[in-house]
């Protein structure tokens, strides 16, 4: 799976507070360089979209081992919390 598909899977988890969690990443997605930017600018994922992978790596590592060790928190706050 591509990485904004992965990327739009993890957000769709988010149902509770799907509102004001659209609107904040409408804005990080239009107004700074989140789906573009390096996650570093000289080790780990230094390339163009860099940032966004490891977000999306740290959310869906974050269901698994919440799955694993606290199943009663939400993946909806896993998601917002490994994303930003």
């Amino acid at each position: 799976m591509e990485l904004m598909e992965r990327y739009e899977v993890l957000k769709s988890k988010v149902v509770r507070r799907r509102e004001a969690f659209r609107a904040l990443m409408a804005y990080i997605e239009q107004e700074t360089a989140y789906l573009t930017a390096p996650a570093s600018t000289r080790y780990h994922l230094c390339r163009e979209h860099g940032l966004l992978e490891h977000s999306v790596n740290v959310a869906e590592h974050l269901l698994r081992i919440k799955a694993l060790l606290a199943p009663e928190i939400s993946d909806e706050s896993c998601v917002i919390v490994a994303l930003l």
